[in-house]
């Protein structure tokens, strides 16, 4: 009998141990409050993902880019080529990014292979930075007329910070621009 017992109170520590264990400090919900994306007056809908040094997983491949494409109350705005995009984080210290730029399908899934060129910097300045919004090359290897229709191609920012502790943020937005700027012919 007091076996038995003892028994029981081993499993259910066992138990409690293993509960705890599975649980980790990786923040995979989308949280929106500490990032703020606009371009021309437009909000673009963003997501953050923190990642702590004794994390082993990576982010499965476009995951932050099909949650946004995938959640029926987001509107992926438009943004003209030449735009400038403005990013505000909600802490207001100054700090250097790096922005990752991707071709995503309709479901939110890189379109070609992660690029391998690098990233382009930026840096902030009492939490605000910017950049223009730019052609990506890789939007010309499509063969099919609809990606140069305007509007039809999709682009996933990534916006990377190595923080202090080993802590890794990465913020996620999506948006839908050209393949080309428009060009005026003489």
């Amino acid at each position: 009998m007091l076996r038995t017992s003892v028994l029981r109170l081993l499993s259910v520590l066992i138990l409690i141990a293993l509960t705890a264990c599975s649980f980790s400090n990786r923040t995979d919900e989308p949280a929106s409050s500490s990032i703020t994306v606009t371009a021309d007056g437009s909000n673009i809908p963003a997501i953050i993902h923190i990642i702590n040094e004794r994390q082993t997983g990576n982010i499965s491949e476009g995951a932050p880019f099909k949650a946004i494409l995938e959640d029926s109350e987001v509107s992926i705005p438009y943004v003209k080529l030449g735009e400038s995009v403005q990013i505000q984080l909600e802490k207001g210290a100054s700090a250097v990014y790096e922005l990752t730029d991707v071709l995503l399908r309709e479901d939110g899934g890189y379109k070609y292979k992660m690029p391998d060129d690098k990233p382009l910097v930026i840096e902030f300045s009492s939490g605000s930075g910017s950049f223009v919004l730019k052609e990506n090359i890789a939007a010309f290897l499509s063969s099919n007329t609809k990606d140069y229709e305007p509007g039809a191609i999709i682009r996933g920012f990534k916006l990377t910070e190595q923080g202090d502790g080993g802590e890794k943020r990465e913020y996620y937005f999506v948006l839908r621009t050209d393949a080309e700027s428009v060009r005026q012919s003489l």
